[in-house]
């Protein structure tokens, strides 16, 4: 929807200044919402910046596959941020 080239899909999904219906969310307040837990969930995962480079070779089959703890919420992150 927001591939469409409509000038007020555009300023409805992603202005945080446009009116809405008490207890509607809009586009833009969802991606902060979401950015928000991430940064709260990246704190918590340690040597976080290393595991996100080898998560994304691994995903671009740069890196050979391999066990490594706490990489399943690290790979949902890059998958996310990629798409």
């Amino acid at each position: 929807l927001s591939l469409f080239p409509h000038p007020h899909i555009h300023e409805y999904l992603l202005d945080p200044y446009v009116n809405l219906a008490p207890g509607c969310r809009s586009l833009f307040s969802v991606i902060v919402r979401v950015v928000g837990d991430l940064m709260l969930r990246i704190q918590r995962i340690q040597d976080f910046t290393p595991k996100l480079l080898l998560v994304r070779k691994r995903l671009l089959g740069l890196e050979p596959e391999g066990p490594i703890s706490d990489l399943e919420p690290v790979e949902a992150l890059t998958v996310s941020s990629i798409c």
